[in-house]
């Protein structure tokens, strides 16, 4: 009998066709997502009421969360395709899951954007979507200097950016305080994928290089198949260190290394040549 059920009479429901355009809207409705909420719009007009039971009694009223301060990106149509399989139980599974990884997003993006908002602003401009995707961080002839890699490493050592392949920083002004804030990221682990450093013509010297090669010889930088060094100003302190790094094998098989215009002796030269012989690395002075 129309009207007859409660259920449709409380939240707009009915077994009958002509009730249809009264049903809740998602706001109104106990679905905790838009996904949920349109997988119970699909369903035949006479399992409507019966779905709306089951979800209130799974859902407790939605909480109004504030707008995230970050665009959060989704898959909506592969969202859609996998939530049209299953049937209203694994439904309200998905439901939980994904109120529950919303705000653990949330809560990890509150932790990790005061690392990388600073990314956005000048020397860097990043965009949101480079934070996320980016593979290759080009920073050719920007005037970075020390400060400015101690906040592009902050964000490398909490491994915020540890998708990046290539980091390309010649012609800028990077000296031994910069290079040791990156080189303690990369002995954390977190720069994994790293296959490219160009650090061609900075401020370098054996100090930084030092901290460097520690880095490399620790199998930080497991990936790392192009390692440009040239127009830098260190000399035989820095070229030693790295002559023991890469006689340890600690870059990808088949690297190449650019130590071209460096400031080391003929002797430092040749240790590196020695150790990297039997590897397989090619040297370029």
């Amino acid at each position: 009998m129309a009207g007859s059920c409660d259920l449709g009479q409380t939240h707009g429901v009915s077994g009958s066709e002509g009730d249809v355009n009264a049903m809740p809207s998602f706001i109104e409705s106990p679905f905790p997502t838009k996904v949920a909420y349109a997988a119970w719009l699909s369903l035949p007009t006479v399992e409507k009421p019966a779905a709306l039971a089951e979800a209130e009694a799974l859902y407790a009223p939605r909480p109004v969360l504030p707008p995230p301060t970050v665009a959060v990106l989704r898959n909506d149509d592969l969202a859609r395709h996998v939530v049209s399989f299953l049937p209203l139980s694994g439904v309200a599974v998905v439901l939980q899951l994904d109120r529950g990884f919303f705000a653990l997003a949330r809560e990890r993006v509150a932790v990790m954007w005061p690392k990388l908002s600073p990314l956005l602003e000048e020397p860097f401009n990043l965009t949101h979507r480079d934070l996320v995707w980016m593979e290759c961080l080009n920073l050719y002839k920007r005037g970075i200097g020390d400060g400015d890699l101690r906040v592009l490493s902050e964000a490398c050592a909490n491994e915020l950016l540890s998708q990046l392949k290539e980091i390309k920083l010649r012609w800028n002004q990077v000296g031994d305080v910069g290079l040791s804030s990156l080189a303690d990221a990369c002995a954390k682990g977190s720069l994994p994928a790293l296959e490219v450093l160009d650090l061609y013509n900075n401020c370098i010297g054996d100090a930084g290089m030092v901290s460097l090669s520690e880095a490399l010889g620790k199998g930080s930088l497991p990936a790392l198949k192009l390692l440009y060094l040239n127009a830098n100003p260190f000399g035989d302190a820095g070229m030693g260190k790295l002559s023991e790094a890469l006689g340890n094998g600690c870059m990808a098989p088949g690297a190449c290394i650019w130590l071209c215009g460096i400031k080391a002796t003929e002797a430092s030269k040749q240790a590196v040549r020695d150790a990297t012989a039997a590897i397989g690395y090619t040297v370029f002075f």
